[in-house]
């Protein structure tokens, strides 16, 4: 599911992006409008999802990706 987001962000879905942020141990919450993506460890990797029903902007999904990959190089650090 990351590689696609890597891949192309278009064409993703509310849900689908709620279960990338999730495989990566991000917690969802309502916040006003949009959801939010905050990870409960690393609290300053966070993303706003729209509550749209159609199509997301690609925008939403290039962050998703930015957030994850920022993920993997705190836990990179943990592990050094």
């Amino acid at each position: 599911m990351l590689e696609r987001a890597k891949n192309s962000s278009a064409g993703w879905r509310r849900e689908e992006l709620v279960n990338l942020y999730k495989l990566f141990g991000f917690e969802i919450r309502t916040g006003g409008y949009d959801l939010n993506a905050i990870h409960p460890v690393y609290k300053d990797l966070r993303g706003s999802i729209s509550n749209s029903s159609g199509e997301l902007a690609n925008g939403y999904v290039r962050h998703a990706v930015k957030m994850i990959e920022r993920l993997f190089e705190y836990q990179g650090e943990e592990n050094e």
